[in-house]
């Protein structure tokens, strides 16, 4: 980072607390929503005018741009800072909630991983532009929340390495 940048405040320091209000039914990072141009708005911006990927493992949050549009977010709910919405109300996840708790919330899940002692749910939105993770690390506690835009399944090899049967692009899709 050069010292002009530093001055201007568009440094990773100046960004490292920053708290976003997530929404994981409008896949929204503060102002910022998947697959559109980063909000002018966002603490991150001018970051973002440099960079593709913001990464705050203390914050429990990354970030990635592709050319300049939202492309992924990955929270890490045991050190995230930020809040969590859903349906417009306040989402309290803490490493407790078991799956059967997301499907309580999320519905069924397109597709669910097992293996190597994860389970990872996947929710997959606008037959398969989005997808929405849900990534229990032990099979049991919640650890990571992934959305993105061309989500892993969106992979024909993916999809023949998760073992998914079911067709592609979701037909009984989950649209929001």
């Amino acid at each position: 980072m050069s010292i002009f940048s530093s001055l201007l405040g568009w440094g990773k320091e100046n960004i490292s607390s920053v708290s976003p209000e997530i929404d994981l039914n409008s896949f929204s990072v503060d102002n910022s929503t998947l697959n559109q141009p980063v909000s002018s708005d966002d603490k991150f911006y001018e970051y973002f005018l440099r960079q593709e990927v913001l990464n705050l493992p203390k914050e429990g949050l990354e970030i990635g741009v592709k050319d300049k549009v939202l492309d992924y977010v990955v929270i890490t709910l045991e050190s995230f800072k930020g809040k969590l919405l859903f349906n417009g109300a306040n989402l309290e996840l803490t490493s407790k909630p078991f799956p059967e708790a997301i499907e309580s919330l999320f519905g069924e899940p397109y597709w669910t991983d097992n293996s190597d002692g994860e389970k990872i749910l996947f929710y997959e939105y606008n037959h398969g532009l989005i997808e929405l993770q849900f990534e229990f690390s032990d099979g049991e506690h919640l650890s990571h929340i992934t959305f993105m835009k061309n989500g892993v399944l969106s992979a024909a090899e993916q999809r023949r390495l998760y073992h998914v049967h079911k067709p592609w692009p979701p037909e009984d899709d989950q649209d929001k």
